[in-house]
């Protein structure tokens, strides 16, 4: 059918469930460039599949599957519309998007309808947000990413409308509008979400590209509209619903430079990370696999749901509904145990720090997440003893960041464990692997060697830096040094030019290649300085006014006024071993917890 006979007669609601609104420039330029060859050609054009779903005859249809085009079609033929006389703006808006009865738009936007009618309406409505901008003074507004996204896509089709009535006028902007009108579609719908989404499960096993979470929530929709007679259908959907409610929230925050948390602000890092680092910390009886460190999608897909849900889905419906219920409830608490986590980065100092100056590694996030949601993560392990989260960071700076180890398997058997395990048995089994891993000997090694790269690196100048000033940086310092950017310096530099090695106390240019990249020669300065500093001599660097001595870090203040121009091999030497000294004691092993009976 043409989209004028899709939209006739109905009215859509996108349902709390789904996804909020996610097009970015590419997929709106994508079909904006569609209905151009549709324009060119003078051909229809086919949009694709709309599956829809409506218990009530005269209810809204529900969109199921296709909410994000039918969303930007919407804001683009208002854009293009706006282009036009006002009799004919109303009189076409009539018939392709105004509902005839109410006089509204007869796309109800779900949560974010208010929002949507107010930027669609209101031409001197924040016109900062049409271009993707922030909102501007006075705006009274919750801005979140699917609203900014709206606002940017708004502000796109706008554009192109105002370009095309420039270039064609009036009649280019009719043109365009009855291209849109005889794009082809395909519509599915049936009498409730349950069949509505089965159909959505069949039609893209078909080659559609689907996010693991979609493809995990129409499965799980399937077997309770097929085996409990849909009776957990509204569950799953609520519970999904927060999922990418929350997951959204997370990546509007560490959108922001100074909130960018090691992987997760990455563009590649979506809601199919988090629903296998769930699967590693998801424990349920009966299930094997679980805390399988090589996790991917179909790992979750067929062997955790699809097994399972198929095992029980005829012996027992108690059993399937209870799976159901706990995977769904779990998934969604630990959606929100993320969020709540990354969250508190923008008030906490200490996670601010780990998270963002560390960088936790991402093979740690099952657990850390699990530990946070069960409210243990920063409660002291036994009296007097070191918490999880403290815990944690001993064992990523051991581990991952300074031997750079991959350590998956018994992590993530760990992390499966975790949802159960006490506290003192999850400290013991850290205290266990990270001595096992990385020992003192290897460690005093590691730290005495050519020095490692990196986020640790980066932690571990920044706390050396605290310790020389006698207090911790507050947030804003620490968001500050993040703006800057903390670099590492080499004193000596790593390609000593027509230096008199020899006179520094090297060897030849092998002993000197051997030291120049130990701790003793790094110090900590800001991106800034770095560059100013560049090839010039140890001495001009430690003595000039502006260099060394100006820096931000007292550590690196503090070199220039112990070595005072001069520094050489011994110094070199005596510097490792010092800083190897201070972090071996700073990042050691905490004492064992005592066991725990039920452990």
């Amino acid at each position: 059918m043409t989209l004028l006979e899709f939209l006739a007669n109905k009215t859509f609601r996108i349902p709390s469930y789904q996804r909020d609104y996610s097009w970015g420039r590419t997929q709106v330029d994508d079909l904006l460039n569609d209905v151009d060859e549709a324009v060119e050609g003078g051909l229809s054009h086919y949009l694709g599949t709309f599956v829809l779903s409506r218990s009530d005859d005269l209810g809204p249809f529900e969109v199921v599957d296709g909410q994000q085009r039918l969303t930007t079609l919407v804001l683009v033929v208002i854009a293009l519309l706006k282009q036009l006389p006002k009799p004919e703006q109303e009189k076409l808006a009539a018939i392709l998007i105004r509902d005839m009865f109410t006089g509204r738009l007869k796309l109800h936007f779900g949560v974010n309808d208010d929002f949507a009618t107010k930027l669609l309406n209101d031409d001197d409505f924040s016109p900062s947000l049409r271009n993707g901008g922030k909102p501007a003074a006075g705006d009274s507004l919750e801005l979140t990413g699917g609203r900014r996204r709206l606002c940017k896509a708004f502000g796109i089709a706008r554009e192109r409308a105002q370009y095309l009535h420039e270039i064609g006028g009036e009649d280019k902007i009719r043109e365009w509008i009855k291209a849109i009108t005889r794009m082809e579609v395909i519509q599915f719908s049936a009498g409730d979400t349950g069949r509505a989404i089965r159909m959505f499960q069949t039609i893209n096993d078909r080659g559609l590209a689907l996010s693991a979470m979609d493809k995990a929530k129409a499965l799980l929709i399937y077997y309770s509209n097929r085996y409990l007679g849909g009776d957990l259908d509204g569950t799953i959907n609520r519970r999904f619903g927060r999922c990418f409610v929350a997951f959204d929230c997370v990546k509007e925050l560490v959108r922001n430079e100074e909130y960018r948390v090691g992987h997760i602000h990455a563009a590649n890092f979506w809601e199919n990370q988090i629903l296998q680092y769930h699967y590693l910390a998801y424990d349920y009886p009966g299930i094997e696999g679980g805390g399988n460190f090589k996790v991917h999608d179909r790992t979750v897909l067929d062997g955790l749901l699809r097994q399972t849900m198929h095992k029980h889905r005829k012996n027992c419906d108690d059993k399937l509904r209870l799976f159901i219920d706990d995977y769904t409830d779990d998934l969604c608490k630990f959606f929100q145990a993320f969020q709540e986590l990354v969250e508190r980065i923008r008030t906490s100092q200490r996670l601010y720090r780990l998270f963002v100056v560390l960088g936790f590694s991402a093979r740690l996030y099952p657990l850390l997440i699990r530990l946070h949601q069960r409210g243990i993560l920063e409660k002291a392990v036994f009296d007097g003893g070191p918490d999880l989260l403290k815990c944690l960071e001993v064992y990523d700076m051991r581990v991952y960041k300074m031997r750079r180890s991959a350590a998956a398997a018994d992590i993530g058997r760990l992390s499966c464990r975790s949802r159960k395990l006490e506290s003192q048995g999850i400290s013991n089994e850290l205290r266990w692997i990270t001595l096992k891993l990385t020992p003192s000997h290897v460690l005093q090694g590691i730290l005495t060697a050519p020095v490692f790269a990196g986020a640790g690196l980066s932690h571990l100048l920044v706390e050396y830096d605290e310790d020389c000033r006698g207090e911790p940086y507050s947030l804003d310092e620490l968001r500050e040094l993040v703006r800057e950017t903390t670099t590492r310096e080499h004193v000596l530099p790593s390609d000593p030019g027509l230096f008199d090695l020899t006179s520094l106390g090297f060897v030849d240019i092998y002993d000197y290649r051997e030291h120049v990249d130990q701790l003793g020669n790094i110090l900590p300065l800001t991106s800034k300085m770095n560059s100013r500093c560049g090839n010039r001599s140890p001495f001009d660097k430690m003595t000039a006014p502006n260099l060394y001595k100006d820096s931000r870090y007292c550590s690196t203040r503090k070199f220039a006024a112990t070595y005072g121009g001069t520094f050489h091999k011994d110094h070199l030497v005596e510097r490792t071993e010092r800083l190897a000294s201070w972090a071996m004691a700073r990042w050691r092993l905490w004492d064992q917890a005592p066991t725990s009976p039920t452990d």
